[in-house]
């Protein structure tokens, strides 16, 4: 008859002990707890879970030791040393790895569980702490249960679906949650936040119905919005940013720059204040037609330079601008100076700058070519003076006229007969004049205007042929 809890299966869960009958003396009383040589695993925890005969007699399993039998350690040890020749013969019974109702769970270890199988004494589970229980597989820790709830040890996976699919883990370094890419990966929640460690800092929220937002140093930086997105602070691309057949890039309060393509044509609209094109690098700007075909080049701390059909027709210098090939103008056209090679063409009126001064020529000898070159004087002229011809009061004409170049300078005075120019200087250095009639002025026109008319060729540096002629409006 069994009283008790139900009955184990006789095989493989009972251990036949070591026949330890070879060292029974009479005297010896502490003998070692072997199973085919080696102490089982686990080795039982007290006298209950084995069974003991000597000479054929069950021995009491007593835990105090004063009666029958004890396990001390890893050994069996009688109360009373038994009897040389006597035969022995012990079970460790099936139920010796297993706690029993009211009774203790030996600690084990990783390598050696308390609770084990048969066929696998290093699979199992243990005593890692207090209050924590470890289990092992072949000798190697994976888990543990304690008061802060489930724990895996570095690189072990919680793993989900049949082949494992999704698999939770920390490899030491970085945690995991990987999906083998059978299906979604699918959070389903009404907000998900996601915060630092120390829950103290915003990374992301992402809201049911509403917004996601995303942070830098816990700044929100990104939101989205039912008309698009809102971006806080500055966007740094590594790639392009591609805009459909009329996206536009709107820049300003009011949208007032904005750049797009209509499906036909690629159009930078500006409707409030000016639009500037500035390389604040140093560098050069230039406007190509394509990748081959030049229109303008503006080149920093130099000319700017105007092509068409890719040859440079107009080119600006330190003194002016250089037109290549024929100009044709339209309209007025008002310079400084003009230097051309080949013929000048116009169509319509060509004016010339003239000086007026509300004076007489002899209180007024200078004349300076940068303002045109007629001269006019309204008061009468009384006496002789030698009139003075130079670009200005700081630049010399000869450093602004080239050898083989021919200048036309006309002076008109109010005329007295008492008052004439015999005689001409340039940058103010005496020249000769070619008097048309052969001979210099020695008088000037009774009234009306004298009109002095110089034709000058420069020959060489400072060195003028002069062609002189004075008309006389009354005489």
């Amino acid at each position: 008859m069994y009283i008790g809890y139900d009955l184990q299966t006789a095989v493989p869960g009972y251990l036949i002990i070591d026949d330890i009958s070879s060292g029974f003396n009479g005297s010896a009383t502490s003998f070692a707890l072997l199973v085919g040589g080696v102490k089982p695993t686990p080795m039982p925890a007290s006298p209950q879970q084995i069974m003991v005969s000597v000479n054929g007699v069950i021995q009491e399993p007593d835990p105090t030791g004063s009666a029958g039998f004890t396990i001390t350690g890893d050994n069996i040890v009688f109360s009373s040393a038994p009897t040389g020749g006597h035969a022995f013969f012990g079970i460790v019974l099936a139920g010796a790895d297993y706690a029993n109702a009211g009774g203790e769970f030996p600690d084990g270890t990783i390598a050696a569980p308390s609770f084990t199988f048969a066929n696998d004494n290093d699979s199992g589970w243990f005593r890692a702490g207090s209050g924590s229980v470890g289990f092992s597989a072949n000798g190697t820790q994976i888990l543990n249960y304690d008061g802060n709830g489930l724990n895996f040890v570095d690189s072990k996976k919680l793993q989900f679906g049949a082949g494992n699919d999704l698999q939770i883990y920390h490899d030491g370094s970085h945690s995991y949650i990987a999906d083998s890419g059978t299906g979604d990966l699918n959070i389903l929640s009404s907000k998900v936040q996601i915060l630092n460690p120390a829950n103290s800092e915003t990374m992301a929220i992402f809201r049911e119905d509403g917004a996601i937002d995303l942070y830098h140093d816990n700044v929100k930086k990104f939101e989205t919005a039912s008309g698009g997105i809102a971006v806080t602070g500055g966007i740094n691309l590594t790639t392009n940013l591609s805009l459909l057949d009329n996206g536009i890039a709107k820049f300003g309060t009011g949208d007032d720059l904005q750049i797009y393509h209509d499906g036909s044509d690629s159009r930078i609209q500006n409707t409030t204040g000016n639009l500037l094109v500035r390389n604040e690098g140093g560098g050069d700007v230039y406007l190509r037609v394509n990748a081959t075909e030049s229109a303008v080049d503006c080149i920093h701390n130099g000319a700017v330079k105007l092509y068409y059909d890719n040859t440079k027709r107009i080119e600006t210098t330190a003194t002016g601008g250089t037109i290549t090939g024929n100009a044709s103008v339209t309209g007025n056209l008002t310079v400084a100076g003009i230097s051309a090679s080949g013929y000048a063409d116009f169509t319509g009126l060509l004016s010339e700058a003239c000086t007026v001064t509300a004076g007489k020529l002899s209180d007024n000898t200078n004349l300076n070519v940068e303002n045109g070159n007629v001269f006019l004087f309204t008061t009468q002229e009384t006496t002789t003076c030698t009139p003075n011809l130079r670009w200005n009061g700081s630049t010399t004409l000869n450093s602004k006229v080239n050898v083989g170049d021919m200048i036309a300078i006309t002076v008109i005075t109010t005329a007295a007969a008492g008052g004439y120019s015999a005689q001409l200087t340039i940058d103010g250095a005496a020249v000769t004049e070619n008097w048309v009639g052969g001979s210099a002025p020695s008088a000037g026109g009774a009234s009306g205007k004298d009109i002095y008319s110089y034709t000058i060729v420069k020959t060489a540096d400072a060195t003028f042929t002069i062609i002189g002629n004075l008309v006389k409006t009354s005489s």
